[in-house]
């Protein structure tokens, strides 16, 4: 599976919680995650809100992760392309939700 990070913590400050990442992507992002069985801060990218509506993903609920490490998050998937792509597009969400 090919891993792309979003983002990397400031050495300086600290590190990622899991659960505050995981939170202020349902909350904020409208994500509907949920944890990958047996994997540690790993969570399956199930569906997306969006202006109430639920929209499942094209690839079926268990193509995307989220992966929360200590010092950086990012998507973990089976096709190189789509995990990159897809890591672009929370960026930019991120960017946008700020």
């Amino acid at each position: 599976m090919a891993y792309n990070i979003i983002a990397k913590a400031n050495s300086e400050k600290g590190h990622y919680s899991a659960r505050k990442i995981v939170t202020y992507f349902r909350n904020k992002l409208g994500y509907d995650l949920v944890p990958v069985q047996g994997q540690y801060n790993k969570y399956w990218f199930r569906a997306v809100y969006k202006k109430g509506e639920r929209f499942e993903f094209i690839n079926g609920s268990k193509y995307y992760k989220l992966v929360v490490n200590v010092n950086d998050f990012g998507v973990e998937a089976g096709g190189d392309l789509n995990a990159w792509q897809f890591a672009g597009q929370i960026r930019t969400q991120l960017k946008e939700a700020s």
